[in-house]
């Protein structure tokens, strides 16, 4: 849908010339990640707009026409529906599954692997029933001489 709308703008605010490249889908790729992250205020997509912005900043400034050679119409299509499928998208994140142990019922006293750990999560080494009744076992090896020898 973004390469097509990118195309159709393009040829709609384009100046008779040649626009050449796939540099308005990358400017529809970069515009909709730092849209997507600032609109849909999830602290990751935030942090990935930052980076976005950090590693791609200097594509600002081939939206206006700086150079006649550079297709800017491409850009700023680019730019401009980017922005349009983050705006219509901002709120389809996706949930992150929740483990058992960060659920709200989950009781850590009945979980046999967190109670190894103490509420700083420092590692107490506790026995289970099993490891408990194997110390208290007693084993009688019985030997037999070979008396052939």
């Amino acid at each position: 849908m973004g390469l097509l709308l990118t195309g159709f703008f393009t040829w709609v605010i384009g100046r008779p010339a040649n626009h050449i490249g796939a540099s308005g889908i990358i400017y529809l790729l970069a515009s909709f990640l730092f849209f997507k992250g600032i609109f849909s205020k999830h602290y990751r997509l935030i942090a990935l707009s930052f980076i976005v912005v950090f590693l791609y900043g200097g594509l600002l400034w081939f939206v206006v026409p700086v150079d006649p050679k550079i297709s800017w119409e491409g850009h700023l299509s680019g730019l401009a529906v980017g922005l349009l499928l983050a705006l219509i998208f901002r709120q389809k994140i996706i949930t992150q599954p929740k483990y058992e142990w960060e659920k709200d019922d989950y009781n850590a006293e009945s979980d046999l692997f967190m109670s190894h750990f103490d509420e700083n999560g420092n590692f107490i080494e506790k026995k289970t029933e099993d490891e408990l009744d194997i110390q208290n076992s007693t084993y009688n090896y019985i030997f037999k001489e070979n008396k052939e020898e």
